[in-house]
């Protein structure tokens, strides 16, 4: 094989490494439980997502839902929680059967069907979040948009009355709205909400490998012409 091939099947190869991501698209993580008993099943199942997050060279960053004052919409800073129906988003304080970080959670309670959206200032990668309350049937369809309001996925949650349910999401292309339409009644409770950008960004990752190749390419021609000068 030429140098010239050899070459070329190296960058094609380099090529082709820094075009990936660490994770897939998506990668869906789910945990329903019976509570108090079985908060250990929705912590485990955080733990995998934030591990593959980290892996997959995500920042977390939480929101405990704290402080605020009942409304609709409510600006955390880099996200907005719209309410589309229903009497706005309220602060609970004080039951440690529906909080699952800190002391109190956001919460909100509708007669009909209704949709919680978040949107964030910036494009993100991942997204997890406990929720309280949450019925089995009819399941609740959480969906993914871009910063254009274009779809890119969704999936299925079947909560567990009177449970929780963590769900998180891990997606290789950023999406910048989170949307759960809830189809009946209801009244749900949101806590320790993470989500994050990628730290990970193909085209400059490629464009650096880009550029080792060619120094390795150049060093090989280099001690090619070397041996030819010497014999």
């Amino acid at each position: 094989m030429s140098l010239r091939t050899r070459t070329a099947v190296l960058l094609a190869a380099l090529l082709a490494c820094g075009s990936s991501v660490a994770f897939g698209l998506p990668t869906y993580f789910q945990a329903d439980g019976a509570l108090p008993g079985d908060w250990g099943l929705l912590t485990a199942e955080r733990n995998l997502f934030r591990g593959a997050a980290v892996a997959g060279g995500v920042s977390l960053t939480m929101e405990g839902f704290e402080s605020f004052s009942p409304g609709n919409p409510l600006d955390f800073g880099p996200f907005t929680a719209t309410l589309t129906a229903g009497t706005g988003f309220e602060q609970f304080v004080g039951n440690p059967l529906i909080t699952t970080e800190g002391n109190s959670v956001l919460t909100f309670f509708t007669l009909g069907s209704t949709a919680v959206e978040f949107s964030f200032d910036a494009p993100i990668n991942a997204f997890g979040v406990d929720i309280t309350s949450i019925d089995y049937a009819p399941p609740t369809t959480v969906s993914f948009l871009d910063d254009n309001g274009n779809f890119l996925n969704d999936f299925a949650v079947h909560g567990q009355w009177a449970g929780a349910t963590f769900l998180g999401v891990l997606n290789s292309q950023p999406f910048s709205k989170a949307r759960f339409d809830f189809a009946g009644s209801e009244y749900l409770n949101f806590d320790q909400l993470e989500f994050g950008p990628s730290g990970v960004v193909p085209e400059p990752r490629t464009l650096s490998l880009f550029g080792l190749g060619l120094v390795g390419a150049l060093g090989a021609l280099r001690g090619r012409r070397g041996k030819k000068n010497k014999a």
